[in-house]
């Protein structure tokens, strides 16, 4: 119930203080979202001896955020935002401050990289159990491509005419140990829509450190498809991820193909992905069907199915990780079922 009142407090608390501080800004947004959803969960592992779990009231992602700007004059303008998880024992989400103008904007802080941000809006149930990221961005390297990050620094240049180009520098991507370098990353995206179509180039770069999984470096492309006509919308994506280190010549392909149809206030939807890995046993692919039921333009309820399947040494992973004791379940075969209730404000 906590988490219920503390979007309301937080609010009340900023408008009370923003009401008297002498330098507000011209632009002030309070918004965020509240998700949480109902899962079951049914593991195929004999290393599992609970192989049932229900979770009730998940925190799928809810935030409250506060951002703005203030016109500094000569068509320059200061801007800020700042995103909290409402849950503050997972962290934050985009974060930064930076400056934006008729070239672009340039900011600093946290935030997701281009090239998590150059397939998202592809992704049919993003922040569900079913999210995309159980595929895209997941290698042997354990999902090191889906990433939000601090100590980021990041340009996104205007649209131009549909086009939109991203870049990123991220200085501490992986806290090494001592004696061994942090891991730093550069992440380029660039993203084109028109009318019902839109495409999308990213590439990702891992260096020095030791990496997640242990390769000492990794880089990772993608290439992203969209279409969206009459209620109907379909989305593919194809993804190629290359480590070295101790796993020198590891390469992971992966998959990721969408459709949806929207009737009235529902949309049904459908989304697969398949990982297929130069490394005996470490393919895996899962498939997931949903229906969303929109009770304004704000507020929606869904439910959805989702199955997984790991190969022998498969590292697929459902977006489990606040439905099950252990993580450890989510890397194994399964079953799930989530019903939700998503409020966006």
């Amino acid at each position: 119930m906590r988490n219920k009142l503390l979007p309301l407090a937080i609010a009340s608390a900023l408008t009370s203080t923003l009401a008297s501080a002498p330098l507000l800004a011209q632009d002030l947004t309070i918004y965020g979202a509240m998700h949480y959803s109902l899962d079951y969960l049914d593991t195929d592992s004999a290393a599992v001896l609970d192989d049932t779990d229900w979770a009730t009231g998940v925190n799928r992602a809810s935030f409250i955020g506060v951002k703005g700007s203030e016109d500094l004059g000569n068509g320059l303008k200061a801007i800020f935002k700042i995103e909290s998880n409402i849950n503050d024992s997972v962290g934050s989400f985009n974060t930064y401050v930076g400056l934006s103008g008729d070239w672009g904007t340039v900011f600093m802080g946290q935030h997701d990289t281009p090239y998590m941000i150059a397939t998202d809006s592809l992704d049919l149930f993003v922040d569900t159990l079913a999210d995309s990221n159980v595929v895209l961005g997941s290698t042997a390297l354990n999902g090191s491509f889906a990433l939000t990050v601090p100590q980021t620094i990041a340009y996104i240049s205007p649209d131009m005419n549909g086009l939109t180009l991203a870049g990123a520098w991220v200085q501490h991507l992986v806290d090494e140990p001592l004696g061994v370098s942090d891991t730093n990353a550069v992440s380029l995206a660039a993203m084109y829509a028109n009318g019902p179509l839109f495409a999308s180039l990213a590439y990702e770069d891992h260096a020095n450190g030791t990496a997640i999984g242990g390769a000492a470096d990794a880089d990772a492309w993608k290439l992203g498809l969209g279409y969206q006509a009459n209620g109907f919308t379909a989305g593919l994506v194809y993804e190629q991820v290359d480590g070295s280190g101790p796993l020198t010549g590891l390469e992971v392909d992966n998959l990721m193909l969408s459709a949806s149809y929207a009737a009235g206030n529902n949309v049904f939807k459908v989304q697969y992905g398949d990982s297929d890995s130069n490394r005996v046993g470490g393919d895996f692919d899962y498939w997931a069907i949903g229906l969303d039921h929109n009770l304004s333009q704000r507020t929606k309820v869904y439910a959805l199915y989702t199955a997984l399947d790991n190969d022998s040494l498969g590292l697929g992973a459902l977006n489990c990780a606040d439905t099950v004791s252990s993580n450890d379940q989510c890397v194994a075969d399964h079953d799930g079922l989530s019903v939700g209730i998503q409020h966006s404000f």
